[in-house]
């Protein structure tokens, strides 16, 4: 399952940079936070994503470190956007 490694890596650089310029917008433009809540929407989208994933292919959760590291994302957020 080396690949699936690589596949959750690839796609969380591209989110990264996603959620990253979605952060950033909002808080350039304080008007613009509907953008910081669709980036943390993203962030938590991908950890269902691969919770779901490693459910279905029977594999243990930490073998998804894409869940750790957006699951701080969201907790970041949310807490970023209730201020």
């Amino acid at each position: 399952m080396k690949w699936m490694a690589y596949y959750s890596w690839h796609i969380a650089t591209i989110a990264i940079a996603v959620v990253a310029l979605g952060y950033t917008t909002a808080a350039i433009w304080s008007e613009r936070l509907d953008y910081a809540i669709i980036s943390t929407g993203i962030a938590f989208s991908l950890i269902a994503l691969a919770t779901g994933v490693s459910v279905k292919a029977k594999l243990p959760l930490r073998t998804f470190p894409i869940i750790p590291l957006f699951g701080l994302v969201v907790l970041l957020g949310l807490a970023g956007i209730s201020v």
